[in-house]
């Protein structure tokens, strides 16, 4: 499991535009791109997962973080992420974080332009069994069980999705040693019970790699393909 998995309430933010960005898989280059091409500037980004931290020795991984933060400083952005399946979770215990660019903790409680949002990471990697333990796959990459005592949120940032949402877990399937189907459902599970219980107007995520928005039981839910930047109003 995640270490240090818990609620935190952060400070209250208030910005002129809140993004959300999909996946990005360690393309720090093009992500500066797409800023570049919206003109982005003192606004808040988050990214639904998949960052693409920890695929890299830890000394060159620092300069990159580092390099990306001075960019979103220049642009007075604050860019945020949770842990998706593509990403060395150890990043995401709450202490990478730079002046303009924190990775989260799963189950961290944001409140921007008066919305609260819930941060949940995690998801199954498909091609787990042909990635290197420890290097380009982490075990602890699942969607952590939720702690007690959830408070409501308007909004839930996610990487994967739930069971309902209709995205791809009926073509997996499980195998000897690798139950892929398995895992996937559990983790989905997990986020089921959380949508009854935070009750959000809105669920984002991202994992599968396309752009779609649909409404179910009042909810609505958007996912976002490899870079594609969405704003919330």
């Amino acid at each position: 499991m995640r270490n240090n998995i818990h609620k935190t309430i952060y400070s209250k933010i208030s910005t002129k535009q809140f993004l959300v960005m999909g996946d990005t898989h360690g393309e720090f280059d093009k992500i500066k791109m797409q800023v570049k091409s919206y003109d982005l500037s003192n606004c808040v980004i988050f990214c639904v997962g998949d960052f693409g931290v920890g695929f890299s020795r830890k000394a060159k991984e620092k300069r990159r973080l580092e390099n990306l933060n001075e960019f979103f400083y220049r642009r007075s952005i604050s860019f945020w992420s949770i842990a998706g399946n593509h990403d060395d979770p150890s990043y995401f215990q709450g202490q990478t974080n730079l002046s303009n660019l924190s990775l989260l903790p799963d189950y961290t409680y944001l409140s921007i332009n008066g919305k609260k949002i819930l941060c949940v990471g995690g998801a199954i990697s498909i091609d787990r069994s042909s990635r290197k333990l420890g290097y380009s796959y982490w075990k602890n990459e699942i969607i952590q069980p939720a702690p007690d005592n959830l408070e409501p949120a308007d909004i839930i940032v996610a990487h994967d999705a739930p069971t309902y949402a209709g995205l791809g877990t009926e073509k997996l399937y499980d195998e000897p040693g690798n139950p892929v189907k398995s895992d996937a459902l559990k983790g989905r599970r997990i986020l089921d019970t959380l949508v009854e219980t935070v009750a959000p107007e809105l669920f984002i995520h991202g994992h599968y790699h396309l752009s779609q928005d649909q409404i179910i039981n009042g909810t609505r839910f958007r996912c976002l393909d490899i870079l594609e930047i969405w704003e919330i109003r």
